[in-house]
Formats: C-alpha cells, structure tokens, sequence
C-alpha cells in the first residue's frame, strides 16, 4: 500500500485514508447522537420534576380587603367600622393590630381596615396639621378612626389616644 518515491518519500495510498476518514465520521457521528440523547433525557427529566413542582405547590389566591387607600376611605360596604391609619415609623402598629385581635373576639366587634400613610397612593394625606373634613383629609400621625353610615363619628389621633380607646372597646 505504500509505495517508495525515487526520492525516498513514502506514498500513502488514497483507500487506506478514505477507510479512517470512515472510522472518524462514524466515532463524531455516535458522539453527537449520544451529546444529543444526553441533552434530551435530562431536559425530559427537568420538564417533568417542574410540572410535578407546580401541580403540588398550587397557592391559594387571595384578595386583601384588610388594607384600604385612603381615597376609599368612606367607601367600604359595611355601614360601621374601624380605620387604623398608621405611618410606617411607628413602633407601635404591631400593638395596635394585637389589640384589634384581641377586640374581633368579641361577637359584636367592628370590622377594621388599616391604611399606611406612606403608601405611595396614600402620601398625598400625610401633612403637618391634621384636618379630618372628608374632602381636605389630612394626618400628621397615626389616627384611629370610627366611621358610621360613611361619616366620621370619632377620631382618636396619636398613640395615647388610640391605646385608650382601644383598651376600653376590649374591655
């Protein structure tokens, strides 16, 4: 098969090289079949687990009618309850919503809703004065409020305020 040159170079022949050019095209071939089957079980297998992930992890949507913006303030479908308005420095919100745990134990407890103040649709209300006309709202600090057949009936503002009242409805 290989042939001498008078020169002393030595000859290949052609079909010796076309059987390992054969050999190669076969061994890249089975390499990107096997690339190409790996790639698709594990992908198979991934798509598999996330679908057996979601149908276990179905969360439950809820709405959150607890928390109002001001602007709907007098605008709740119950005809008497309780607004907490509550900026987002003070300490004491915790506290108050323990109290209001404690209070909607009774049979006869009021609805409440909170607002936060520095919630961005609501900053427009925050100011140095308080001013409780329906039309010009305003707070300077955390404000309980009774509303009645869309009415502000009683205003507790700051937390002294808020801490005896709120005492005084659990008792």
């Amino acid at each position: 098969m290989k042939k001498r040159n008078d020169k002393g170079k030595t000859k290949i022949n052609g079909n010796v090289n076309s059987n390992d050019e054969v050999t190669k095209l076969v061994k890249i071939t089975a390499i990107i079949v096997f690339v190409y089957a790996a790639f698709f079980v594990i992908t198979k297998i991934g798509i598999e687990k996330n679908k057996n992930d979601q149908n276990n992890e179905k969360e439950e949507v809820a709405i959150q009618f607890e928390e109002i913006l001001l602007g709907k303030l007098l605008e709740q479908s119950e005809s008497e309850y309780y607004v907490l308005i509550t900026f987002k420095d003070d300490i004491y919100s915790p506290l108050y919503n323990s109290y209001f745990v404690e209070y909607h134990k009774k049979d006869d407890a009021l609805p409440k809703y909170s607002a936060n103040i520095n919630n961005i649709f609501n900053q427009k209300y925050i100011s140095d004065e308080s001013n409780f006309d329906t039309k010009e709202l305003k707070f300077k600090e955390s404000t309980l409020l009774k509303i009645k057949y869309k009415q502000i009936v009683e205003i507790y503002q700051g937390r002294k305020s808020i801490m005896e009242h709120l005492k005084k409805i659990i008792d």
